[in-house]
Formats: C-alpha cells, sequence, structure tokens
C-alpha cells in the first residue's frame, strides 16, 4: 500500500471562497433542519470547517487522524476496489 501522499496546500480565489461560504451555510441550515444529532456534532465538532473559506485539507487531515487514526489522501483518478479497500484496512 505504501505512504500516503503529500497532500498540496490550498489555493483558492475569493469566488472559489465565496462559493464554499454559500453552500456551507445552506447545508448546514438543512443539516439543522433535517439530519440526526451525530450529523450535527460530526458536522460542528468533528469536521469543525471554517464558514469562510474552503478547509485547508492537510489541516482537516490532521484533525482528522488525531480524532479517529484516518487520514486524507490525495488521488488521481478512481480507485480500484482492491485499492480503495487496502488503503482503508492498512492506511
Amino acid at each position: 500500500v505504501g505512504t500516503t501522499p503529500t497532500i498540496p496546500p490550498q489555493g483558492y480565489l475569493d469566488e472559489e471562497n465565496k462559493m464554499w461560504k454559500s453552500v456551507y451555510k445552506r447545508v448546514t441550515n438543512l443539516a439543522f433542519e433535517h439530519a440526526c444529532p451525530e450529523y450535527i456534532t460530526a458536522l460542528t465538532e468533528g469536521a469543525a470547517y471554517e464558514t469562510e473559506t474552503i478547509p485547508d485539507v492537510q489541516r482537516a487531515s490532521t484533525r482528522l487522524e488525531d480524532m479517529t487514526g484516518w487520514k486524507i489522501a490525495p488521488v488521481t483518478g478512481s480507485l480500484s476496489a482492491v485499492d480503495f479497500f487496502a488503503k482503508l484496512a492498512y492506511g
């Protein structure tokens, strides 16, 4: 399976961050209206996304790994089922 590749740093345009803010607000409002308490907790406390800017994937990965032992790995294209489950099982 090998090592996890480095996640490149973020670099988003202001208009992309404005879109994130709009989408995040809408999804959050819908979640509070329709989602179960566990999802709300994961969204607000687990993910702890920034509301104004697109999340930094490396920071999100570090937070996820600290909380669960999992981390985010960049991929190009699709993964085969074998590769996906191997990465899932062994990191």
